[in-house]
């Protein structure tokens, strides 16, 4: 008879069970101290060890015994309390087997004699231990170890290096146990929170099959989600009824980016609802989609409030009809479509003849019904694609599109006048009134939508002198007619002659963040024109005169820059080029090959300030053109923003700005006019949104400057910090104003502008402090900077000439010392900050607060004095 040990078979037999067990907990989700308690249980069923048990270390140095299993009941309550008396991480930890195995992250081995703990060495004693075993069941790199597993050997009882090997592995399974357990928790917290919030989620395969959904998107399709998984959303279909748009999205996930974008979706009762829609591509190692992740915020009501509001801005409040907000835009549209088609476009002023009498003797509300029939027939007489709008009283315009000959016009306005002549329903016999139309036909008339709508109206007036009820085709001899009566040229540009040369003026900038010289803006002296326009030119001729002035003034504008970083300047320089400039072709390349010609090092130096941007070219396609200047390191800046320039918001929004100008004209106001500095405001707010910083022109004196910072408008520029210069100025001017004392021969600042820009440093950096310690906002000035108190703008007065003649005064020198107190505590509220001290950085506060307020007290005197 043959006997056979299969003691190490069993044993893995009952290795392989428990750990088949675990796994299917795992599955099942069960909590972390089931799945611990089910395997060292199984443990100690399987190898008979008089104790196994587990603990977990807390990063404050305490143990946690979570479980333990033993021959002896009596031992696992002694254990306990044994478990909570070790500080793991502290030195004394080498006398048990748990505190060095957690520390040298290895399976270590103690035995009884080797415990220098009396507590411990008494519990060996009370059960006969002999040694114990702890195995660390190890996490990553770095990590505080899951816990151990700690054997308890009594007298007689030996652990074979086998048997250890196999704990190891043990200990890595269920290392591997609880990294799977964390995993899959956060699995289902991150499924539970998708699940619950409200805003429709779905995953789908890299085709776009459905896999997953959460609830709000089956009640946004109104499906469940047996039905969908494995269907493809119809904006995801190529080929389908949606194919445009499917294109557009799987061009940009396949080119390596999110798309973004509203979506209209039709459910099955036909009610229409719009999405604001993300999808983001997960990829694999090689960058291929895996999956899609489609995010969905419903923004129906919102869409549906803002056409309402679009229809009560754009719209006419009595007719219905196109307002002159929406004709601008209209304009715009209609003459781009005129561009790619190669067709005419006629743009009609219409006035009716008459009108005035009737309103004053038949009253208001009838010549309001009046009007309405008025829009009623205008828009019955033209075309599907035409335009009928008014732009108030009894003016109308009319767009008439693809017009190809001048047959089609006149017959077109021959039927609207006949519209119009049909007698009207009025109180006792019919009354009966005519129109006169004045057109202008583009694009034999060659100009901006603005322009266009002026020839109409000087053809308009022709027809009213010609005798009424007629039309009157726009004619440059017309235009000459016009100018000799009101002085005013109906042209697009009004070029000089070519012999007389402009001056240039050269305006610095101040960098309100930093307190530094930031940039320059070049401009032409329009002053003093010794010569009239020269009106004798036809428009393209105008056009390539000016575009000429356009380039010349360009490089002279880089001269000056390259001139500046020769000399060790940095500052940027902003050249004003006309927006439709840009749209033509070979310019960008023109302006590379300038730039490189100069020898500039940094081309984001170079700041384009875009003018005329009302009429660009190419409407929706702008931003595409502007982006690719961006691209190249061109820095572009909007020059168009002032109280009348409605249209600068949509290109704010839109259009790759790094920054944007306001006019000097609403500059000026915002100090005197509320209505202006709400505009003002609401430019910078806007401008900030879209990541734009702003530049205020046109700075005069200190209550504009104190508005300026107050809406945190970034530069300005203006007299109050310097007149405009002439290129032969520049360098000094920018060393005397960059050193805050201006030089010999140089322009000098307002006498208090130092003054003035200290204190209200000083107020700012104050406040920035308090931030600092209450949201942790960062400050915006280095220590460097603040243990330099003769660095700043109040030092800079201070140390200046401009205040030699104060040095015995009394208030002087207490305002030194102030200034000097402030920059000491600024400093020690920061280092005790950055140490962590935040209580005693705060308990300095008051004192800070203090040390401002008399600061600003004794600056108050010298306001008025320091000139």
């Amino acid at each position: 008879m043959q006997v056979r040990d299969i003691t190490a078979r069993v044993e893995m037999e009952g290795l392989n069970e428990i750990f088949a067990t675990l796994d299917q907990m795992l599955l099942a989700g069960a909590p972390l101290e089931d799945l611990l308690s089910t395997l060292l249980r199984g443990i100690q069923k399987l190898f008979s060890f008089f104790s196994i048990h587990f603990c977990r270390p807390h990063p404050d140095g305490s143990l946690e015994l979570l479980h333990s299993f033993s021959r002896s009941k009596i031992f696992e309550d002694a254990i306990q309390g044994l478990a909570s008396r070790i500080r793991w991480n502290e030195e004394q930890s080498n006398e048990t087997s748990v505190g060095m195995a957690l520390r040298t992250r290895s399976t270590r081995f103690l035995e009884k004699g080797e415990s220098g703990t009396p507590v411990l060495r008494k519990v060996f004693s009370r059960f006969n231990i002999d040694a114990t075993v702890s195995i660390p069941v190890l996490r990553g790199e770095g990590k505080i170890p899951w816990g151990t597993i700690t054997i308890t050997l009594p007298r007689g009882e030996r652990i074979s290096p086998e048997k250890i090997a196999i704990l190891e592995k043990i200990g890595t399974r269920i290392s591997l146990a609880f990294e799977r357990h964390e995993e899959l928790s956060q699995i289902r917290l991150q499924k539970s929170a998708m699940e619950c919030i409200p805003v429709p989620m779905a995953i789908t395969s890299a085709g776009g099959e459905i896999e997953w959904c959460n609830d709000a998107f089956q009640k946004r399709v109104s499906s469940d989600i047996l039905r969908m998984i494995g269907n493809v959303p119809e904006f995801l279909v190529r080929g389908g009824e949606r194919d445009e748009l499917a294109r557009q999205i799987w061009n940009t996930l396949n080119g390596g980016s999110f798309f973004s974008g509203e979506i209209r979706h039709a459910a099955k009762n036909g009610d229409v609802s719009i999405t604001d829609t993300l999808i983001t591509a997960i990829r694999n190692e090689k960058g291929d989609i895996r999956h899609l992740i489609l995010t969905e915020t419903d923004i129906s009501e919102k869409k549906r409030l803002e056409d309402i509001l679009k229809r009560q801005a754009w719209s006419d409040g009595l007719t219905g009809l196109p307002n002159r907000t929406h004709l601008e835009i209209l304009m715009d549209e209609a003459i781009h479509r005129s561009r790619l088609s190669g067709k005419g476009l006629a743009v009609c002023f219409l006035d009716l003849d008459g009108f005035k009498p009737v309103n004053d003797r038949l009253g208001h509300a009838f010549g309001d019904r009046i009007l309405i029939e008025v829009s009623h027939r205008l828009q019955n007489a033209v075309r599907s694609g035409d335009t009928v709008a008014r732009l108030g009283g009894d003016e109308f315009v009319l767009l008439l599109e693809e017009i190809d000959r001048n047959a089609t016009i006149h017959q077109l306005l021959a039927r609207i006048l006949e519209s119009i002549a049909r007698p009207f329903e009025a109180p006792g016999t019919p009354l009966s009134l005519t129109a006169s139309i004045g057109v202008t036909l583009y694009p034999e008339d060659l100009s901006p939508s603005d322009v266009l709508l002026r020839h109409a109206d000087h053809a308009l007036y022709q027809a009213k002198e010609d005798g009424r009820n007629r039309f009157v085709l726009f004619r440059p001899e017309t235009a000459k007619t016009i100018v000799q009566e009101d002085g005013h040229l109906p042209e697009v540009f009004t070029v000089r002659s070519m012999q007389q040369k402009r001056a240039l003026l050269l305006d610095p900038e101040l960098d309100l963040s930093s307190g530094r010289i930031s940039g320059i803006s070049i401009r032409l002296d329009t002053r003093e024109l010794d010569s009239p326009p020269d009106t004798s030119l036809d428009n393209l001729t105008r056009w390539s005169r000016y575009r000429d002035e356009q380039f010349s003034l360009l490089r002279q504008g880089l001269r000056i820059l390259s001139d500046l970083e020769k000399e060790g300047f940095d500052q940027t320089l902003t050249i004003p080029v006309d927006a439709r400039l840009l749209t033509e072709p070979g310019f960008l390349s023109t302006l590379d090959h300038t730039v490189q010609t100069m020898g500039l090092l940094n081309p984001s130096r170079l700041e384009l300030a875009l003018e005329s941007t009302k009429t660009m070219d190419r409407p929706g396609d702008p931003a595409g053109i502007l982006l690719r200047f961006r691209e190249r390191g061109f820095s572009l800046c909007l020059d168009d923003c002032s109280g009348q320039s409605l249209h600068a918001m949509e290109q704010i929004r839109t259009w790759p700005l790094s920054r944007i100008r306001i006019h000097p004209s609403l500059t000026r106001d915002i100090s005197e006019n509320d209505k202006a500095l709400v505009i003002f405001d609401s430019l910078v707010h806007l401008a900030q949104a879209y990541g734009q910083n702003t530049l205020a022109a046109g700075v005069e004196d200190r209550d504009t400057l104190g508005l300026i910072l107050r809406s945190g408008a970034r530069f300005f520029q203006g007299s109050l910090l310097s007149p405009s210069l002439a290129p032969e100025q520049l360098q000094d001017s920018l060393k005397a104003l960059s050193n805050g004392i201006p030089g010999a021969g140089t322009l000098r600042p307002e006498p208090d502008f130092f003054l003035l820009m200290g204190t209200m440093q000083h107020q700012r950096a104050i406040r920035r402090l308090l931030e600092l310690l209450e949201t942790g906002r960062p400050f915006p000035y280095s220590l460097e900077e603040v243990d330099s108190p003769r660095t700043c703008y109040l030092g800079k007065w201070l140390d200046s000439h401009r205040t030699d003649r104060l040095a015995g005064d009394p208030r002087f020198q207490k305002t030194v010392r102030l200034h000097t107190h402030a920059h000491a505590l600024t400093g020690q509220i920061l280092r005790l900050h950055q140490s962590g001290k935040l209580q005693e950085a705060r308990s300095l506060v008051p004192e800070i607060l203090a040390c401002r307020n008399s600061l600003l007290d004794t600056l108050s005197l010298f306001t008025t004095d320091s000139s």
